[in-house]
């Protein structure tokens, strides 16, 4: 087997692992979004439940500003989520691309370790 061979498969071993740990980071990032989204949710719904009787924030205005900053803030962490989601959909196609170079390396490599035995196996039925 070639010192070559081999290292191109590390190389692609490599790549691949360079993206799962890309993916992983995004996957971070993703369930931190989502949370953020969770927590806005859970903050309207106790709102809604404690507005019931507030009358003065609502003669204020306090009540439609706090509203629209949580429209704004849902807007913008949707935004930042869709973004991440087409990052998350390239880097799951270059991960699939790497990962089958990666396996296609290694299978090169067995391969040729195989035929080496062999070939060490015959000429020492020879001799």
């Amino acid at each position: 087997m070639s010192k070559a061979l081999q290292d191109v498969s590390s190389v692609m071993d490599a790549m691949y692992q360079s993206r799962v740990s890309g993916l992983q980071r995004l996957i971070l990032q993703e369930a931190k979004l989502r949370d953020n989204l969770r927590r806005l949710d859970d903050m309207r719904e106790t709102r809604a439940e404690l507005a019931l009787d507030d009358h003065a924030m609502r003669a204020l205005g306090a009540d439609l500003l706090w509203q629209g900053w949580l429209m704004r803030q849902r807007s913008e962490i949707n935004m930042q989520l869709a973004n991440l989601m087409v990052q998350k959909a390239a880097l799951i196609d270059a991960l699939r691309l790497a990962f089958g170079r990666s396996q296609v390396a290694a299978t090169l490599v067995t391969n040729a370790r195989n035929e080496a035995q062999a070939k060490r196996n015959k000429a020492s039925d020879r001799d």
